[in-house]
């Protein structure tokens, strides 16, 4: 059992003030240190290609997980091996160029051998290994400061012994290291956490914006004889989705219909979803309360997708009651408004959702695994209902303005530059939400801003020219598309919106737009909550640290 309390017996020392009962100590008197070597020349096959790990300064970077250094990068030979400095699993190591006094503890499986850029410290029996890898991680501004001037900063083995530390007892040491690693632990599962939402985001990123996002599936009425005749079974993997006018249907079969009736009802109580209302009333049709009542755009898209089948169905002498074709116009539309994919055997129903962007595939194609229709375009194989079209005709670029910094007065209204947030006005000159483009300076960066804004001289800011958009969305698509590839190398480097202009894009239609915003944006939110928590574990961190490691407040043990 572990307990705190507050040290009020202090002495002072060469390093400050520590518990009466601590002693201050030379680094070199209890721990042997050793630097580290390379062989020569670097990238020879003798000493380098070997099965030996090789710890380089960016190995901690990228390998290093709590205390430890889990593999490298590169490896050396037995031969280079000999040319090296070679340390066991388990051995304390420290940075001795770039970034002065990072630590790490070997965990290969194989040891590894340790360029000049480090330091081996080997503590005796009575200093605790993990209370010195604090100290050091405590101590690394200090380290830099104490460092030889060069091309890198570096610190020899002499000035390393020479370092003092203050040294607690050896149970209190261990107490230390026990409670610094359980914030340690807590740290490194939130960075596995965020690395993995990471790469989740990723992932999302490139499926969505290329192939898009379907909610489920619903049925054209037609498809009922198919689901009975056929004797098929559909896919259980999937979600599936009705409205009132497919039940109705059903229900309202005649007398002599009857088995027909209730195999049909039978199969739809075990596939429904749930059961959603139609993006539309039409009077005789619908049931008010299990329909919408249509906007005035919605009621203009309809009558238009009522218009164009009503004229194929007559072209292909197809007779069919204005009912009927109320009947799936409401479901093609309910289908494109909330991102379900139709599933009908009607040729000429399935060309009018197509020309309207909804999302149409055939029973067999159901059957067959193909869930959606793709097409080969310009900028690569997109869903079959998207547009391409360039950049430029869907958004403007528009300057920012100046602000000085000493006119960027507290204020509610956050000021935006090149990469983010950099100060607040009192004042906005663009009404949020909206995106920033970096112009210079951080070229090409793509920022969210959810208030009102002002973006200053280093930005662009994202106008949009079309109503039928998702900002949010446009926002994950400017990212996927890299504007800082337009950077222009000129006397003062920057990005020029003709280029971005020219690029060309896909545009969904804006419900399937909105349906991938949000997704992203979960997980957006997801890895902002986690990034918070890290940062909360790592001012816990560097204030037990702060608080431990002088002794101003004591573990004891038991």
């Amino acid at each position: 059992m572990l307990t705190f309390y507050k040290e009020e017996r202090l002495k002072e020392t060469p390093i400050g003030k520590i518990p009466e009962d601590w002693k201050v100590i030379r680094l070199g008197d209890v721990a042997k240190i050793r630097r580290g070597a390379s062989p020569r020349p670097k990238g020879d096959p003798r000493y380098f290609g070997g099965n030996i790990p090789w710890i380089k300064i960016s190995d901690l970077t990228k390998y290093k997980k709590g205390f430890y250094l889990l593999k490298t990068d590169d490896t050396v030979t037995e031969e280079g091996k000999k040319k090296s400095v070679y340390l066991e699993d388990g051995s304390l190591i420290v940075s001795n160029s770039g970034t002065i006094g990072e630590p790490a503890i070997i965990k290969t499986g194989k040891g590894g051998c340790i360029h000049d850029g480090f330091i081996s410290v080997n503590p005796t029996t009575n200093v605790d290994k993990y209370f010195l890898y604090y100290f050091f991680d405590f101590k690394k501004s200090g380290f830099q400061l104490m460092a030889q001037r060069g091309t890198q900063g570096n610190m020899n083995t002499n000035i390393w012994r020479s370092v003092k530390i203050p040294l607690p007892p050896l149970e209190e040491q261990k107490a230390i290291a026990q409670i610094l690693s359980t914030v340690e632990e807590a740290i490194r599962k939130t960075n596995e956490i965020i690395a993995k939402t990471k790469r989740l985001k990723k992932g999302l990123v490139q499926e969505l914006l290329t192939r898009g996002f379907t909610v489920g599936f619903m049925f054209d009425t037609n498809i009922f004889d198919e689901i009975l005749d056929g004797k098929v079974e559909l896919p259980e993997n999937l979600r599936y989705y009705v409205t009132h006018l497919q039940r109705d249907e059903i229900l309202d079969m005649p007398e002599h219909e009857r088995e027909r009736k209730e195999k049909l009802l039978k199969i739809f109580n075990v596939v429904q979803e749930e059961i959603i209302p139609t993006e539309g009333f039409v009077v005789g049709v619908s049931r008010l309360n299990l329909a919408k009542l249509m906007s005035r755009e919605d009621s203009e898209l309809y009558n238009k997708m009522f218009e164009r089948l009503t004229k194929l169905d007559k072209e292909a002498g197809k007779l069919k009651s204005p009912e009927n074709r109320a009947k799936d116009i409401l479901i093609a539309l309910t289908c494109l408004k909330n991102c379900l994919t139709l599933v009908t055997n009607d040729n000429n129903l399935k060309k009018v959702a197509q020309e309207f962007q909804c999302p149409v595939i055939t029973f067999k194609q159901l059957l067959n695994g193909e869930y959606r229709e793709f097409k080969d375009t310009e900028i690569g194989r997109i869903p079959k209902e998207w547009k391409v079209v360039k950049v430029g005709n869907i958004l403007s670029l528009e300057y920012g303005k100046g602000l000085p910094e000493r006119e960027r007065v507290p204020g509610r209204y956050p000021v935006v530059g090149s990469n983010g947030i950099v100060g607040y006005h009192d004042r906005a000159l663009v009404k949020g939400p909206g995106i920033v483009v970096g112009r210079k300076g951080t070229i090409g960066a793509v920022s969210w801003i959810d208030s009102d804004f002002w973006p200053i001289d280093t930005t662009y800011y994202v106008k949009p020219k079309i109503s039928n958009i998702s900002l949010k969305w446009l926002y994950y698509e400017l990212i996927y598309l890299n504007p800082a590839r337009f950077r222009l190398a000129d006397v003062v480097p920057g990005l020029k919106r003709e280029l971005v202009y020219s690029l060309k894009m896909s545009l969904p239609p804006l419900p399937e737009q909105q349906k991938i915003a949000e997704i992203l944006s979960t997980v957006d939110r997801k890895l902002e909550v986690e990034r918070k928590r890290k940062e909360k574990l790592e001012r816990i961190k560097k204030g037990l640290m702060d608080l431990l490691l002088t002794g101003r407040v004591r573990v004891k043990v038991g």
